[in-house]
């Protein structure tokens, strides 16, 4: 006999302001980091949402969205003690 059977048909949540801003932002860094690992990307995604906040629902300025280019742009630091 199974050791455990299999969960209940769940219903498909509709995505959060974060699933949403994840989502873009991992395709945006990968566009722009093709060489980019999907951890690496999802950590920066979501060091991103952390630090800019008025991005979230795309209701931000220019301003916010241009320091988020750079910041982007930027090279990754290596990885931060801790932080991990």
């Amino acid at each position: 006999e199974p050791l455990h059977t299999a969960a209940p048909e769940k219903r498909q949540r509709v995505p959060s302001a974060y699933n949403r801003f994840i989502k873009e932002e991992i395709r945006r860094i990968k566009t722009n980091n093709p060489d980019i690992s999907h951890r690496e990307a999802f950590s920066t995604a979501a060091k991103n949402w952390a630090h800019f906040p008025n991005i979230h629902f795309g209701l931000g300025s220019n301003e916010s969205s241009k320091k988020l280019d750079e910041a982007i742009a930027a090279p990754i630091p290596q990885k931060v003690q801790g932080l991990y």
